[in-house]
Parts: structure tokens; C-alpha cells; sequence
């Protein structure tokens, strides 16, 4: 793969990027959002933040360096919470809110099992993932746990609407803590039920557990619970789709891969899956190591640590802002995507002619995109593993 054929990606976008004009920094200001309650158990609440992130919730993936990002710390969550309840009437009761994930995905589409197809594209930059454990004081340094969330809001960008009705969700629910002792009247309570039908929210009412403040913060990451990471031993096979992958599951296959050292990758050869629109599994196990799909037939390896997965992108490739900044204009730029995505790819395995890589050097802006595209930025990455986003530093 040539350096220089990564011209013709920039070629194609740069004049939309440098036409974008986004602040490297932008705090999201959350207005309140009238709640459905008159009255709350609630006096007072607590913020834990166990976030990946305890600042960022979205990273603008446009070509553009240095990237931007929109902010919201736990200050900004907090004050929220505390307006909220501020002018209903409140009891005496003190709840405690532990955010283990409020963020938008850098990665566009992740591979998930389907109901009428087998594999669907789901698009993660379309939600904001929310995922939080939420509890009740008992006394000084003691909680109960009421419940746990992990769902998806369809956002589509609204961000400052989105959020003030996610937060008014976990109150209003909440607020309903004397029904929760009550399995008939739980199950009646409409703004409860609008949690339950996502099947990755529950209860916990019957968890019989003395939570701490430390304790909550120690098990917040679930990560170690995936059956992908307690494994040790990988046989050789495919995981078709993210869900196959955080469990484990690996389809057999005929695929191998050959390091590339010209490229510092490893490609994939064999028989691909000509009957699903994608040719390539997401995560390949072989001799006994993991492999993260790139593009095309490129793969890279993986390293288990920490709970999750990490792997370096080449210096010879675009980094991984780059790669998501493409995938994010192939997705919302119908011109782009239908006359000019493919070239992208021509020019990553090194296929652009040398007429149209000459032309292309003659423009300087052409030409700091390419050399941003470039920079050692954004190339140690890892796996959210309760989503599977790419999470780069």
C-alpha cells in the first residue's frame, strides 16, 4: 500500500471537509425538560462517573484536523438531576445514578445477528448508548441497587433534545419506587414498561446486595463477564457477527491469514460468504490469536488486556479517525458514496494512477489532508466491548 495513493481519498472529500467549520470544543448545554410527575420519593442525588470518557459524548468524524468534540461532564449531568426535581415535591429519599456509558459511537455500523436476516448492519452513530446502574441510600456508605439500564435512544444528532428525556425517564421511573415492592403494580407502571421492553433493562429489586460507593465504581465495567474474554484458547474459525464474537461463538471457515509485512497487515485468503453483502467476517480466530476486520481483505491483530481488545493501526495507513471519517461521508453523502466511495479503497490497497496522484500533490490543501491522514494520532485503539465501537487514542 502506497503512502501516496491515499491523494485520491482526499481528493474526494477535502473540499467538504474544509468547508465544514466545527469548534475543536463544544459543551452541550442540556435544557430542562418539563417533567410527567408532580411528586418524588428524591431529595437528593448522587453522580458516580464510571464513563470510558467522563467528558466527551460525541467525536466529529469529518476529515478535519484537529478533530473536535462535543463535551458534557458529570457537573452538567448532576445540575440537571438536581433542577429536575427542584420544583416538584420531594421526599427524603437519596438516589444515586452510576453512568457507566452516555456517548455516541465513533464507529458508523457494527455487524449484529438479525431476526429476518442473519446478519444486519446495525448503524451505532444513530443512538446514544446509555447504560447506568441506578440505586437507592440506605444509610452513610450503603445502597441498594433498583435497576440497570443498557438501551439505545435514537438520537440522529438531537443530541440536546435527546438527553434531557433520557435523564427524565430515569427520574419519572424512578419516582415510582414505592411500586417496585410490588411486582403487579411494577409491571403496570407505563414509564417502567417503556424501560422493560428493551431487554437489556431490569430490575433489581430483589438483589439483596450492600452496595458501597467503591463497590459500585469496582463492578461497574461488565466487561470480564463476556465469554470472549474469559476464553484463553481460540480455535480457528469465524465470528460472523459482533453478538457471535462477545459470546464466543465461531463459524467454521477456510479462511487464512498471511502477514503482509510490506504493510504491517494481515490479509485474509479463502472462501468468502458470497451470499451476505459481507464478503468478510467481523473477528477471526487463527492459531490461537484474534484478528479485528479493517477493510477489504485487511485484518489486524488483537492483544486481550484489560478487559477488551486493542490493536495499532500501521503508520502506512490512514489512522482510525481517517477511516471512520470516510465511512461517516460514504453514509451521509449520497453524491460521495455512489461515485466516488470505491476509489477510496482503490487508493488504500495502492491502485491510484500516477497521472492522478501527480495532479493531486499540485494541491496544497489535498496535500496537509494527506499528511494529517498520516500522523501517528489516532492508531492505539480498542474494543467497547458492550457495543462494539472502536474506541482510538
Amino acid at each position: 500500500m502506497k503512502n501516496i495513493a491515499l491523494l485520491i481519498m482526499n481528493a474526494i472529500f477535502c473540499n467538504i471537509l474544509l468547508a465544514q467549520h466545527i469548534p475543536q470544543h463544544e459543551n452541550l448545554v442540556l435544557k430542562q425538560k418539563k417533567l410527567n410527575i408532580t411528586s418524588t420519593p428524591f431529595a437528593n442525588i448522587e453522580i458516580l462517573d464510571n464513563r470510558i470518557d467522563t467528558e466527551r459524548v460525541f467525536n466529529y468524524e469529518n476529515g478535519i484536523f484537529p478533530p473536535s468534540y462535543l463535551y458534557l461532564d458529570k457537573s452538567a449531568v448532576k445540575n440537571y438531576f438536581e433542577n429536575a426535581i427542584m420544583n416538584i415535591s420531594n421526599g427524603d429519599e437519596t438516589l444515586l445514578i452510576n453512568l457507566s456509558q452516555l456517548r455516541i459511537a465513533n464507529k458508523s455500523y457494527v455487524i449484529k445477528n438479525g431476526i429476518k436476516h442473519p446478519l444486519i448492519a446495525h448503524n451505532l452513530r444513530m443512538y446514544i448508548q446509555f447504560q447506568a446502574e441506578i440505586f437507592i441510600k440506605k444509610s452513610d456508605n450503603e445502597y441498594k441497587k433498583l435497576l440497570t439500564v443498557n438501551k439505545e435512544y435514537y438520537s440522529f444528532g438531537l443530541y440536546e433534545k435527546i438527553l434531557p428525556g433520557i435523564f427524565n425517564d430515569v427520574i419519572e421511573m424512578v419516582s415510582s419506587i414505592n411500586e417496585f415492592a410490588n411486582a403487579e403494580k411494577a409491571t403496570n407502571n407505563k414509564t417502567l414498561l417503556k424501560f422493560l421492553q428493551d431487554s437489556t433493562a431490569f430490575l433489581n429489586i430483589s438483589d439483596s446486595i450492600k452496595y458501597t460507593r467503591e463497590r459500585i465504581c469496582k463492578e461497574s465495567n461488565k466487561w470480564a463477564e463476556y465469554p470472549i474474554i474469559k476464553q484463553t484458547v481460540y480455535s480457528n474459525g469465524a465470528y460472523l457477527s459482533f453478538d457471535d464474537f462477545q459470546n464466543s461463538i465461531s463459524s467454521p471457515t477456510d479462511i487464512s491469514l498471511q502477514f503482509d509485512e510490506k504493510d504491517s497487515v494481515y490479509k485474509a485468503f479463502g472462501e468468502t460468504n458470497k451470499k451476505s453483502s459481507f464478503l468478510w467476517p467481523a473477528f477471526i480466530s487463527y492459531d490461537n490469536e484474534l484478528y479485528a476486520y479493517l477493510f477489504n481483505n485487511v485484518y489486524l491483530k488483537m492483544y486481550k488486556s484489560k478487559n477488551t481488545f486493542y490493536f495499532y493501526v500501521p503508520r502506512n495507513l490512514p489512522n482510525m479517525y481517517m477511516i471512520f471519517s470516510i465511512e461517516e461521508i460514504k453514509h451521509e453523502d449520497s453524491y460521495y458514496s455512489s461515485s466516488g466511495i470505491s476509489n477510496i479503497w482503490v487508493a488504500l490497497i495502492g491502485l491510484a494512477s500516477s497521472a492522478t496522484i501527480e495532479s493531486l500533490t499540485k494541491n496544497p490543501k489535498q496535500k496537509q489532508i494527506l499528511e494529517n491522514s498520516l500522523k501517528p494520532d489516532f492508531r492505539s485503539c480498542f474494543i467497547e466491548m458492550s457495543s462494539g465501537d472502536i474506541i482510538y487514542d
